[in-house]
């Protein structure tokens, strides 16, 4: 159950099959994603080069002010 204020679309994205650390489902859908107007803060947790990724992403292609942006990568994919 996930509970939302006015105004808020939740996405659900599912990796598949594809294994944990491999999957680029979450970057793909981020890039197609409208953002609304206003000034952006964004919280990003996850798998340490995936949430890299979605940083720079917000940061440069969005022109997200770093500081407005949360990032923390609590494990890493070493492939195994």
């Amino acid at each position: 159950d996930v509970r939302t204020g006015p105004g808020t679309t939740l996405t659900w994205v599912h990796r598949g099959d594809t294994p944990a650390g491999e999957s680029d489902v979450l970057i793909r859908a981020l890039h197609g994603l409208v953002l609304p107007a206003g000034t952006p803060y964004a919280f990003v947790a996850g798998e340490s080069s995936m949430v890299t990724t979605i940083r720079r992403h917000l940061c440069t292609d969005r022109g997200i002010a770093k500081e407005r942006v949360y990032f923390g990568g609590y494990w890493k994919h070493t492939g195994h």
